[in-house]
């Protein structure tokens, strides 16, 4: 019997079961929690990585568009001329100097123009997949120092188009001229031929041209295959299950600007006439 004015107060076995049952409801709703979780993981992780692939494929785009203008200035103040595919320490091989493990190579000319290390850098690459080469920030004062910086490109030059003139060049809305690259055979990538220095060991910095099974400065009879593409498992020059950075492909630039997509089985080059044709025909006089 209850008296107004006084308050029941429940007995400990009444606080037990309020506890248990609070207890009881926290777990279940941890429960829930999880599983609301795991189901928002599987359907909602597949969105994501297709719009992240997208935003990667895009940005690698535009990258090479950036690249494509600097180069392009480039050559509007060196006589018509592309740069060189690098400083080169043997003319007659291409190896190029290596000062403090990084290259001095049309990627540290291209950067004099636009001195942003993102646009060298495809988001879809892995970090093995870039090489290191030297670039320099102008300095912010007047007589101040130019910073030296390590940019990691991912993308390399078609070696036939070193020193090329712009307007020399033929079919040039449909050849390769820069295109996505692995350094160093990295992630299983083609490359039968890396540098050599002067002791005959492998330079292990090579990602910055697209060169031929055969020679790294001339095509020659023996002319089968590009290089350093950036297809993945295509090591061996087997086009046959090698996949790129994207699903779509590659991005290459022609040296009229335009954006062209490689696949794997587009590492095999067609001779005619003892040189490359296609996508891959060269200029008929090349300068190094």
């Amino acid at each position: 019997m209850m008296f107004p004015g006084l308050v029941s107060i429940p007995v400990d076995d009444e606080r037990d079961e309020e506890s248990s049952r609070s207890q009881y409801a926290s777990k279940k709703d941890l429960k829930w929690l999880a599983v609301a979780l795991v189901i928002f993981v599987i359907v909602f992780a597949p969105v994501y990585v297709y719009y992240k692939k997208q935003a990667d494929w895009h940005t690698c785009a535009v990258n090479m568009n950036s690249i494509y203008k600097c180069l392009s200035a480039y050559a509007a103040d060196h006589d018509d001329r592309f740069p060189p595919i690098a400083w080169q320490a043997n003319t007659s091989t291409g190896a190029p100097v290596v000062e403090n493990r990084t290259v001095n190579t049309w990627v540290t000319q291209a950067f004099e123009y636009q001195p942003d290390p993102a646009i060298f850098h495809c988001p879809a690459a892995s970090e093995d997949e870039g090489t290191p080469t030297e670039g320099a920030i102008p300095p912010t004062t007047e007589g101040g120092k130019a910073q030296h910086i390590v940019i990691n490109s991912d993308y390399g030059m078609y070696v036939g188009y070193s020193c090329a003139s712009q307007s020399a060049i033929e079919r040039s809305n449909q050849v390769v001229f820069l295109a996505e690259t692995s350094n160093f055979g990295s992630q299983s990538s083609y490359d039968p031929l890396p540098y050599q220095n002067a002791a005959g060991q492998p330079i292990p910095i090579d990602g910055f041209s697209i060169g031929w099974n055969d020679s790294n400065t001339d095509p020659g009879p023996t002319t089968r295959h590009v290089t350093r593409l950036a297809f993945r498992h295509s090591d061996g020059g087997n086009p046959s299950g090698a996949f790129g950075r994207h699903d779509a492909g590659l991005h290459a630039i022609t040296p009229e600007g335009n954006l062209l997509i490689v696949h794997p089985y587009d590492i095999n080059v067609r001779l005619q006439q003892g040189a490359p044709s296609g996508m891959w025909q060269t200029p008929a006089l090349i300068s190094h």
